[in-house]
């Protein structure tokens, strides 16, 4: 490497530009000739007045015609140098650490340094060449340390990502990039290169390098002149910079305006723009930039001062802006391939490496190894690695940057990026620029600075609102005229804070009287009334009207954003006390999402001989491996047959004894390491016996279980938290699951390899239902999108855009050829399942509609938040409606026994039993509000023998408090009531409440008597839970699996 750094300095002495300094009012120009004289000038000078044995030079110098040669001094010399600055603070520390001898300081400036380091200055050697501008100063402390000879320069980091370190860079590390750039980019002495930021940037350092590699002209220019949007534009193409690297920020700086009058144009000598430091721009930006200038050649930069400079690079073509393929890389720019020498990972939480999903980036190398001062190297492998601190997203070969780890902010439950934030605000009309923080001063507000095009504000909090999940919501919104940059071309974040003033504070006793009082106005309250702040909002009278008119007000004085879906339930199943007790530890606890529909799946794949469950229908007798499976679902065994005859059918779910009271006990649990919302599902494999349990959750991780012992299989780390519960594809070899990182994931069933992945454009909490007529999966996401996914191709077959988000499971009716999809706006909607246009839809008042709906025979079953159940024919006409107290998130279970039986719980805390007309069977009071939805354990019917019941039934019933209960019913005919009890009794008991008051933790049956029927209900069984449960259980050869908010996934033990 020393021959190779010799060969860069081995310049030829020619006319042609070397150097063009401009300040904005005048250009200083000098040949390489003129440059290779001043620097052998220098060079006797030097050793004239200083001792040159190998000692670190300091460069302490604003930008002039001379800055590129005070490098090549250094460098001729074979001392190592440091760039410095006065704008950072740790400047003096920098020069003690670093056994600094000289510096090289501007005459601007020289007083002031005088000044500052006077008790370290040994003598001050005034330099008559390089212009007469330059001073060195001889430091006291320069004490050679014994390995100056390693290393050709030394930056400090500016601490934009990261802790601020001091950075040792030998020839082996900036040589590998230098000749990768020559050859990449195939510079001519044609080509003016732009140093577009101070040499404390050591990106700087590279582009000075690269123009003495290829004999090219250096543009050099001052700070102020740097920061001046339409001037530093108008020097740009006035001295025909064919070869731009900078970063994002500085061409925010310069602005569209300024960028397409000046660099983006039919004519311009730009061929190649390579970006790098920053999250790099949108794809749609880029391709107006190639759009406007054919010939430009454009390049994403990555890598970290600790490997100086780069670590990858990627270059952007013309067919990628052309793709129809919903791909991670239709909307992103990947940082691409390693540069030479140069290793780089993406290792999961626990330090594993990872082959697809999210992770912390880690560059490394053998032999581009830098020293960074006070820092203990990891080993992997034979290399050193090092942590930069960034987030990537690996996919297939290609690495996604997706933020710095410091930058993800957690709102609401969910961890969001600023990097997203940023893209949804660039997309608002109006918006010039933008720039999100996170405020760590104060309470970690999340702050969104922007430019306004033509100084126009814009409405962003409306805009936002309107189209956005609320945990997207800055918590302030600051106009500015500009951006403020480092000396390193990124953006101040230090000095946009001082642009914000008037921040408001936290005063938790002004939250709590202003919720006091709203609460009180809408409920009627007066303040002589003696209501108990411990009595429950419905019982109170509230509905889910009053609930969002809250909702609303508190939006006028709550100083941080909130989510309208969280606090509209939180209201509505919550006393005054509770919810101020929630409020209070609103900023500082982790909330939760209480809400999510979950579809609970048992799937059986059979054996060698297939057994499909009905041979006439079929016509499948394989001898061999066979794709068929039957799913069950809750209560009903739907089969499907893989073979060319298809059928679909219905079985009873029959596995315990009529007449029996139950236990629970711990089978085993397995710690998802966060809190569990999604249901699980349950597989049996034609090669396996004991069977598979895959669940997700907000930890990000998705897992697959023996249900034997609840060992760990495997794992797979997904982009996001994952509250979605899993389906298998309608081929039966994928996994499909939604995530809050927009994605929907078919994972193989037996590795858990990503084999595909759909990129909506916000969180899927929708759970994805099977079409096997169709072989097509369909979910829905908040984008307010539905989507049609062929998983085995890997293609969107359809998508239909509503004007609302979607939260519950589509029904699937595939003989009618229709998807039932319910939004949060209250619609609920039917679609053509093969080309996804919409046929009806009819709204429910505008009340959200989070239960997902459900087919019972020819009626269409859907819960609502304004505590109705409603019942729509299939062309979307509502037949009838069953009103609880209070709102619906759980979805309908049917059970098919002589009748069909509707099961429906609700946040008033009861579960209801109706018949298909609609009319209650009977209802039984649970613990706590009930979210999730029911299980069947056992269906039976008898002949009418005397004495013995009609039709018994065993559901398992979860509440949000952590109970669980078996509830068995059975139906006595009215005519055996002589022989049971009298009649007078049963009289007796029809006129009763229809609810026990408190869960029953010992068997003890109710009786409660229907129009026809006596019923006998009972809780034979309950188990309370170490925590909350939204999760849906399901039911399994006497076991009941189920997630938990304790992090646990759980296999409870029925015991009879």
């Amino acid at each position: 490497t020393k021959m190779q750094l010799k060969s860069i300095l081995n310049l030829k002495p020619s006319d042609h530009t070397a150097v063009i300094f401009d300040d904005g009012n005048q250009c200083d120009i000098m040949s390489y000739k003129q440059f290779l004289f001043e620097a052998q000038q220098a060079q006797i000078e030097l050793k004239s007045k200083i001792t040159l044995e190998p000692s670190i030079i300091g460069i302490l110098c604003p930008h002039s015609v001379y800055t590129p040669l005070l490098v090549y001094i250094c460098l001729l010399t074979e001392n190592p140098f440091i760039t410095l600055s006065l704008d950072s603070s740790l400047w003096i520390s920098t020069l003690k650490n670093c056994n600094v001898r000289y510096i090289f300081v501007h005459k601007s400036i020289l007083s002031q340094i005088s000044g500052m380091l006077k008790i370290f200055i040994e003598k001050t050697v005034p330099i008559s060449s390089l212009g007469g501008l330059y001073t060195i100063l001889e430091l006291k402390l320069g004490i050679n340390n014994g390995i100056s000879n390693e290393f050709t320069y030394i930056v400090q980091s500016s601490g934009t990502t990261g802790t601020p370190k001091t950075i040792f860079v030998p020839e082996r590390c900036f040589v590998p990039n230098l000749i990768d750039f020559q050859n990449l980019f195939n510079m001519q002495e044609s080509d003016v290169i732009f140093v577009s930021s101070a040499l404390t940037f050591d990106a700087s350092i590279v582009q000075i390098f690269l123009g003495w590699c290829s004999f090219s002209t250096l543009l050099v220019v001052t700070d102020k002149l740097r920061s001046h949007p339409e001037k530093i534009s108008k020097c740009l193409e006035k001295h025909a910079v064919t070869f731009l690297q900078c970063t994002p920020s500085f061409l925010g700086l310069i602005g569209s305006h300024f960028q397409e009058k000046y660099l983006f144009y039919n004519g311009s000598k730009l061929k190649i723009l390579v970006l790098g430091g920053e999250s790099f721009p949108s794809k749609e930006k880029c391709g107006k930039w190639k759009k406007a200038l054919p010939q430009l050649r454009l390049f994403n930069l990555y890598g970290t001062s600790e490997v100086s400079a780069w670590a990858s690079i990627y270059e952007v073509t013309n067919d990628q802006f052309h793709t129809e393929r919903q791909t991670l890389d239709s909307d992103w720019v990947p940082i691409g391939k390693p540069l030479s020498k140069t290793i780089i990972k993406v290792n999961d939480l626990y330090g594993n490496a990872l082959k697809h999903g999210l992770g912390k980036i880690w560059i490394g190398s053998e032999e581009r190894v830098c020293r960074i001062t006070e820092s203990e190297e990891p080993a992997f492998d034979s290399c050193i690695m090092r942590a930069t601190g960034d987030l990537g997203f690996i996919e297939g070969e290609q690495i996604y940057y997706s933020g710095r780890y410091d930058d993800q902010i957690k709102r609401n439950g969910l961890f969001i990026s600023t990097i997203h934030i940023n893209n949804i605000v660039r997309d608002i009309p109006g918006v010039k620029d933008c720039f999100s923080t996170v405020d760590k001063e104060i309470n970690n507000i999340l702050i969104v600075y922007y430019v306004p095009e033509n100084d126009i504000k814009v409405n962003i909090f409306e805009f936002m609102l309107t189209r956005y999940p609320s945990q997207y919501i800055p918590d302030k919104i600051a106009s500015v005229d500009c951006f403020p940059l480092t000396m390193h071309g990124k953006i101040d974040k230090n000095a946009l804070r001082k642009k914000l003033k008037n921040v408001s504070n936290w005063n938790l006793n002004d939250i709590i009287r202003n919720i006091t009082k709203s609460w009180n106005e809408a409920l009627k309250i007066s303040p002589g009334d003696s209501v108990s702040a411990e009595i429950e909002f419905s019982i109170l009278g509230g509905n889910s009207f009053i609930a969002a008119y809250l909702v609303n007000k508190f939006l006028d004085f709550f100083p941080y954003q909130i989510n309208f879906e969280e606090i509209f339930i939180k209201i509505l199943t919550s006393s005054l006390n509770q919810f101020i007790h929630f409020i209070s530890s609103y900023v500082h606890v982790d909330v939760k999402n209480n809400i999510e529909d979950k579809a609970s799946y048992i799937v059986k794949f059979d054996g060698e001989r297939c057994k499909c469950f009905d041979k006439d229908k079929c016509f499948c007798n394989k001898l061999v491996k066979c794709n068929c499976f039957t799913s069950f679902l809750k209560a009903h065994t739907i089969q499907t047959c893989m073979c060319p005859k298809k059928y679909l059918g219905f079985q009873n779910n029959n596995f315990l004894t009529s007449k029996f009271n139950i236990s629970l006990s711990l089978e085993w649990k397995f710690d998802t390491q966060k809190c569990v919302d999604a249901s699980p599902l349950l597989v049996f494999y034609d090669n396996s016996s004991d069977g598979i349990v895959y669940i997700g959750s907000h930890s990000y991780i998705f897992v697959a279980l023996n249900l034997k012992d609840g060992k760990l299989l495997w794992r797979q780390i997904l982009g996001g938290r994952i509250e979605s519960s899993a389906i298998v594809s309608p081929d039966g070899k994928f996994i499909c699951v939604g995530c809050y990182d927009g994605f929907i994931y078919a994972l193989h069933y037996g590795t858990g390899e990503i084999y595909y992945k759909f990129k909506t454009n916000d969180i899927v909490k929708c759970t994805p239902a099977p079409s096997k007529k169709h072989r097509l999966i369909i979910v829905g996401s908040y984008d307010k999108h539905i989507y049609a996914l062929d998983v085995a191709q890997k293609v969107c077959k359809w998508k239909i855009k509503f004007n609302s988000s979607c939260f519950a499971s589509p029904l699937i009716i595939d003989e009618q050829n229709i998807v039932i999809v319910a939004l949060l706006s209250g619609s609920l909607c039917s679609i053509n399942a093969e080309t996804g246009e919409k046929i009806w839809e009819i709204n429910f008042n505008d009340k959200p509609l989070f239960s997902s709906p459900t087919l019972c025979r020819n009626l269409i079953l859907i819960g609502c938040v304004d505590g109705n159940l409603y019942a729509i024919d299939l062309n979307g006409k509502k037949l009838w409606n069953f009103t609880t107290k209070a709102p619906i998130f759980s979805s309908p279970l049917i059970i098919y026994e002589r009748e069909a039986l509707i099961f429906i719980g609700s946040n008033d805390q009861i579960i209801y039993c109706l018949n298909e007309q609609g009319f209650l069977l009977w209802k039984y009071k649970t613990s706590s509000s009930i979210f999730s939805s029911p299980s069947v354990l056992h269906v039976s019917s008898l002949e009418n023998n005397m004495l013995q019941f009609e039709i018994s039934v065993v559901i398992l019933v979860s509440s949000t408090d952590g109970h669980v209960c078996a509830l068995k019913f059975e139906y006595y005919p009215q005519y055996e009531l002589q022989s049971k009890f009298s009649i007078e009794h049963a009289a007796k008991i029809k006129s009763k409440d229809t609810v026990n008051e408190k869960l029953p933790i010992d068997s003890t049956e109710r009786l409660f008597v229907s129009d026809t029927t006596v019923i006998e209900v009972s809780c034979i069984g309950a188990y309370k839970f170490p925590a909350e449960i939204y999760s849906s259980p399901i039911v399994c050869n006497n076991k009941i699996i189920v997630g938990c908010r304790d992090n646990n996934v759980y296999c409870m033990n029925i015991e009879l």
